[in-house]
C-alpha cells in the first residue's frame, strides 16, 4: 500500500471525523446553532422534512453498511424502497428552506463560501450514488459498493483499517467516498450544523430540566 493510499482512505477519514465531531462542539458554544437552518427564523415545515428525509435515507444506507454481505446481489429491497420514499422527501424540505430564500433573498449574508461549497458537494453525492447503484457489473459480481465503499468505511471504526478496499475501486466508488469525506467534515461548520443535533440536545436538555423538577417536588 502507497502513502498516497494511506493518506486518503486512513488519514483523511480520521481527519473528517476529527473536524465533524470538534466543529458540532464549537457550533454549540458558539451560538447553538441558531444561525444555521435548524434556528428559530426558518421554515419549520421545511426543516422537518428535510429531518426525516435525510435521517431515513441515512438510516437506511447505515443498516445496509453494517449488514452488506460482499457476496451480495446489490443493495436490499427494503433499503432501494426507504430511499425511494425519503429522497423526495428530502427535496421537498430542500425546496421548502432554500428556494423562498433564495428568491427574495433575506438570508443570503447568512451563507458562506463553505456553505457554497457544500451544497455542491451534496448534489455530487446524490449523482454518485445513482451511479453506484446503477454499476452493471454488480448484478453479476456481487455488490461492489459492499466490497468497497462498505468494507472500507466499516473497517474505520476498527483497529484494521482497509484502504486496500478502496485503493482498486473504481474511480466513481473512490470520488463517492472522498465526497462523503468533504461533507463530513464541512458539515459542522455550515447552515446543516445542528439539523440533527440541536433537538436532541433539547430533548436531553428538556428531559433534565424535568427530572430537576420531580427531584424538588419529592423533597
Amino acid at each position: 500500500m502507497c502513502h498516497r493510499d494511506t493518506v486518503l482512505w486512513i488519514a483523511l477519514p480520521y481527519m473528517a471525523f476529527v473536524s465533524f465531531v470538534g466543529g458540532h462542539a464549537w457550533r454549540w458554544r458558539h451560538d447553538r446553532f441558531e444561525s444555521g437552518i435548524a434556528g428559530r427564523n426558518t421554515n419549520r415545515v421545511g426543516v422537518t422534512l428535510l429531518r426525516v428525509g435525510l435521517a431515513s435515507v441515512l438510516c437506511a444506507r447505515i443498516g445496509a453498511m453494517f449488514g452488506a454481505d460482499p457476496g451480495s446481489d446489490g443493495l436490499p429491497t427494503w433499503v432501494l424502497v426507504v430511499q425511494g420514499f425519503a429522497i423526495p422527501i428530502a427535496m421537498l424540505g430542500v425546496a421548502l428552506v432554500f428556494v423562498p430564500e433564495l428568491l427574495n433573498g433575506t438570508r443570503r449574508r447568512h451563507i458562506t463560501p463553505i456553505d457554497r461549497a457544500t451544497f455542491p458537494l451534496l448534489g455530487v453525492a446524490v449523482l454518485s450514488a445513482m451511479f453506484v447503484l446503477s454499476d452493471p457489473l454488480s448484478a453479476t459480481r456481487g455488490s461492489r459498493a459492499a466490497e468497497t465503499l462498505f468494507m472500507w468505511f466499516r473497517s474505520l471504526f476498527s483497529l484494521h483499517p482497509q484502504a486496500e478496499a478502496m485503493s482498486h475501486a473504481p474511480l466513481v466508488y473512490q470520488a463517492r467516498g472522498l465526497v462523503v469525506l468533504a461533507i463530513l467534515g464541512l458539515w459542522p461548520y455550515t447552515r446543516l450544523a445542528g439539523l440533527f443535533l440541536q433537538p436532541f440536545l433539547h430533548w436531553c436538555a428538556a428531559g433534565i430540566a424535568a427530572l430537576r423538577r420531580s427531584t424538588r417536588e419529592l423533597r
